[in-house]
């Protein structure tokens, strides 16, 4: 099997849920490193390692959120709905409990791949 381009293919909604928890823990572990000598001790480095943080986390849930929206058989554009305020976390609710299409779509075959091989695309 190869590994196929980020945006291509599908993401079915276990995945991607997984997806998402998988992300949301290593972002909180990685606040409580930085903080672990409590918010008192919040200096620019670590405030800058934070705004990395986000700049690497970002696409990766782009890429994810992009497939998911292939597999509710929607255009991968709606995913740039993510960086809209009010509107992200509703639009992160509903993709992942909507139900995604059980046979082809334009997008592709339905996603039956373990989490691992869906991450990674392959």
């Amino acid at each position: 099997m190869t590994i196929k381009q980020p945006f291509e293919g599908r993401m079915n909604r276990k995945n991607f849920i997984l997806s998402q928890l998988v992300l949301l823990f290593l972002t909180l572990l990685l606040v409580a490193f930085l903080f672990r000598n409590g918010l008192q001790s919040i200096s620019l480095e670590s405030i800058d390692t934070l705004i990395l943080l986000m700049f690497v986390g970002l696409p990766f849930q782009f890429v994810c959120v992009f497939r998911r929206t292939h597999d509710i058989n929607q255009s991968g554009l709606w995913s740039f709905l993510i960086f809209v305020p009010y509107i992200a976390l509703p639009f992160l609710v509903y993709i992942s409990y909507k139900k995604g299409e059980s046979t082809t779509n334009r997008f592709g075959e339905s996603d039956t791949r373990k989490l691992f091989d869906s991450l990674i695309n392959r």
